[in-house]
């Protein structure tokens, strides 16, 4: 079988990895500007993490203010998304908690599997910390998960500071995105895959079934399509008459050398703060925000650089040590009931959709890729997508 899969970040290729294992000849369609939400990320596999930082009607108005760091959202994505904001905030934060976590622990399985397959190094750390600023709340948090707890006297010894303590997740991981994304994109292509890159692409349908893909003039064709293309998706879609609620947030990175210096021992989410930290090897520090929904937007504030700047230097004991090299920002595509959208397009028999994943596509890019390569190869299915049809947005 011929798939196209348009969307070569990090949910495509997996998408695609798991195609090509059944036999599948798969041709990637990829922008020549990506997105680079695959490589600026926190690089965390963390089923524990919920599916999006909690907000409810004030934390939208400090959002809104721009006193809210973890997430900002301007008023004017507000003013063109009314319905959108509405839905999130009438769905209730935490409804798909235990969906999503349910399928992040399959997913980290698989991508554990898939690494001890391919041996891609990718600078694997395990071990994750979800920090607190309330020692009672990462309390509560290993309680109900049944992990570890660990006090502030702890977590400074593993190099954080200004906490009252952490949940300590031993199963979870930390991977260096930056290693990922290339590694990968080269084992496909040496799997068989051909990489198009394009500067615009737009699905073709006829009657109930896509015929092409459109690709700077040339016609790419094959008997399965796959929309991946994580924030760019819903441009693509309504080309067909799909239309889906998905708006991009912006997230960003900032890479410091370390100089040798070992700065933090586990990799860690500070809930509270809306950051992440992890550490590659000896010399890279990576510190990763939540996001900003500010549609696409790619201009970086001074203030938010500032902020996750002092963020470091706050809580990090060895912030003496860190030396900036590297900034970038992508887009998490953000569906408004916080579920990402993974199946079959309604109405079309050859057509799927793999997106509004937020800030965990690579915590679930190995569970989708394997869940959409049993959906068009028709195998059985040990996984239940139910509750990311696609279907749920037609009324």
């Amino acid at each position: 079988m011929r798939v196209v899969v348009v969307g070569g970040g990090i949910v495509g290729m997996f998408v695609s990895y798991y195609l090509l294992k059944s036999g599948c000849s798969v041709t990637i369609v990829d922008r020549q500007t990506n997105d680079l939400a695959s490589k600026y990320n926190s690089g965390l596999i963390v089923p524990s993490a919920s599916v999006t930082p909690p907000i409810n009607g004030w934390g939208m108005v400090k959002a809104l203010s721009g006193t809210s760091h973890p997430i900002t959202i301007s008023v004017s994505q507000l003013i063109r998304n009314m319905s959108f904001f509405h839905n999130a905030l009438s769905v209730g934060i935490g409804s798909a908690d235990k969906l999503i976590m349910d399928l992040a622990k399959q997913s980290l399985a698989l991508f554990l599997d898939f690494q001890k397959a391919e041996s891609i190094d990718a600078d694997v750390v395990k071990g994750v910390l979800i920090i607190y600023n309330q020692y009672t709340d990462a309390e509560a948090h290993s309680k109900k998960l049944r992990v570890d707890l660990v006090d502030s006297n702890q977590l400074e010894k593993w190099g954080y500071v200004g906490f009252g303590g952490a949940a300590v997740h031993d199963d979870e991981i930390a991977l260096n995105p930056g290693k990922l994304v290339p590694a990968l994109r080269a084992k496909l292509q040496s799997m068989g895959a051909t990489v198009r890159k394009i500067n615009n692409a737009r699905p073709v349908n006829e009657g109930d079934g896509l015929v092409s893909v459109e690709a700077d003039g040339d016609k790419i064709q094959g008997d399965a399509y796959v929309i991946a293309a994580g924030s760019w998706s819903k441009q693509l879609c309504r080309f067909i008459g799909y239309d889906i609620p998905l708006l991009p947030a912006r997230g960003f990175v900032m890479l410091f050398d370390t100089k040798g210096s070992t700065i933090v021992q586990k990799p860690a989410i500070l809930e509270d703060v809306g950051a992440a930290f992890s550490q590659h090897g000896s010399n890279v520090l990576r510190v990763a925000s939540y996001y900003e929904m500010v549609g696409f937007d790619n201009e970086l504030s001074q203030g938010r650089r500032d902020w996750l700047m002092n963020v470091a230097k706050k809580h990090l004991t060895k912030n003496q040590d860190l030396s900036l090299i590297e900034t970038g920002c992508g887009f998490r595509p953000c569906t408004s009931d916080q579920i990402p959208i993974v199946g079959q397009i309604p109405g079309f028999s050859n057509a799927y959709i793999a997106t509004g994943h937020a800030r965990l596509g690579v915590t679930l890019s190995a569970v989708t890729g394997y869940a959409l390569d049993s959906m068009i190869n028709k195998k059985p299915m040990d996984i239940d997508m139910s509750g990311m049809s696609p279907s749920r947005f037609i009324h």
